[in-house]
């Protein structure tokens, strides 16, 4: 019975997280090049060897990113989904002209020696390494209203600090398209931007830390009972945060948010949740 609820809970995660192998093979802009492919071919024993380590018990998807000196300035990553991914994020950048919002190369690569049944143990996704740059200018109110396109027209919402490189041209890589695609998961997104891991005081300026902020407020709004747990996501965040050397953004921070302050009650309520949440999905 336990089993059977746990497959069960399971499927649901996969059917509501936008996450899907369907791809379209057909398409012959996702395939890798054939000077790529043939370096690949070449050391196809090595990707075989990471692909089988991922099925080892407990073994964390994020763990399944590989770069290898034989194939200089590209990752290869588990999880054909993220060639999906891709596409969607990088259609809503075209149609929406998203100036400040980019994607890097991705393309799939069929492992030799393995069956032509498109699965994850027989395909893998080769990536652009991008290399971010540090001690750049915070992101202003426009970078904030193309993130938010992003999140509001394909429900992306994995935004965390990780998954996303600043450019010194100013505009910002998504390096992590896998299927973290979800409308009710959606303004998840605008809540990781501001998660552990970011140094408020310097990846935002005021008004685009205001204008992130309205939109959480709307969200709120629409979901007055989801305030708790949006709420121990902020305390989180800015636990995690460096001593405050400038204007004192927290109170600013709640301020914002006044109307949907929870109560401590609440918010005990909510941080348990998320524990017992996290321990069971790891």
């Amino acid at each position: 019975m336990k089993l059977a609820r746990y497959i069960l809970c399971l499927s649901m995660m996969i059917l509501t997280s936008g996450y899907s192998l369907s791809v379209d093979l057909s398409d012959k802009s996702i395939w890798v090049p054939e000077h790529i492919k043939a370096v690949l071919d070449a050391h196809s024993h090595a990707i075989i060897n990471s692909i089988d380590s991922m099925r080892v018990p407990r073994k964390k998807y994020n763990d399944g990113v590989w770069q290898f000196d034989w194939l200089p300035g590209y990752y290869i990553k588990y999880g054909i989904e993220r060639i999906n991914g891709r596409k969607k994020i990088k259609k809503c950048i075209e149609r929406y002209q998203l100036d400040l919002i980019t994607v890097p190369q991705k393309w799939l690569y069929h492992i030799k020696g393995r069956p032509h049944t498109l699965s994850n143990d027989n395909y893998i996704v080769i990536a652009q390494e991008i290399i971010g740059e540090s001690d750049l200018p915070p992101l202003t109110i426009n970078h904030m209203k193309q993130f938010s396109t992003i999140i509001e027209k394909t429900a992306y919402y994995d935004l965390r600090y990780s998954n996303y490189k600043r450019c010194k041209d100013g505009t910002i890589c998504l390096i992590d398209t896998e299927g973290c695609f979800n409308k009710q998961k959606a303004a998840v997104g605008y809540l990781k931007l501001i998660g552990p891991g970011t140094d408020i005081q310097k990846t935002f300026t005021r008004e685009a830390l205001e204008y992130l902020f309205s939109k959480i407020y709307d969200w709120l709004e629409y979901y007055p009972e989801r305030a708790p747990s949006a709420f121990a996501r902020l305390n989180k965040g800015f636990e995690a945060q460096p001593q405050c050397s400038g204007w004192d953004y927290q109170p600013y921070c709640y301020k914002l948010l006044h109307k949907f302050t929870p109560t401590k009650k609440e918010l005990r309520q909510a941080q348990e949740k998320i524990k017992r949440y996290k321990k069971r999905w790891g």
